[in-house]
């Protein structure tokens, strides 16, 4: 298992996790973090990615302190698959930790 170094870009309001070092097909496990005042939001996520481009997430193990802190989604843009949390409120805290499986 190798750990992905992954780059984090805002893009209107969103945070957009991507890592180009990886060929397809691949998948990796990581966990999302968020973090508003007092409030948290855990989740696994296990993402895959074939040789069609398909993409498939799957969010396990959520935990929370007061309901969703965030949205997670996934996407391919030039050839880069990129992790999509997109915060419920202003001023949310996101963090994220991948390891890729091989």
């Amino acid at each position: 298992m190798e750990t992905i170094k992954n780059e984090f870009e805002v893009v209107s309001g969103e945070i957009v996790c991507s890592d180009p070092c990886y060929e397809i097909p691949t998948w990796c496990q990581g966990i999302v973090k968020a973090k508003n005042g007092t409030h948290t939001h855990v989740s696994e996520l296990v993402l895959t990615l074939d040789t069609s481009d398909n993409i498939a997430l799957n969010e396990y193990a959520i935990t929370t302190t007061n309901g969703s802190l965030m949205d997670k989604t996934a996407d391919i843009d030039s050839g880069n698959v990129r992790l999509r949390v997109t915060p419920a409120n202003n001023n949310t805290e996101v963090m994220a930790h991948a390891t890729l499986l091989v």
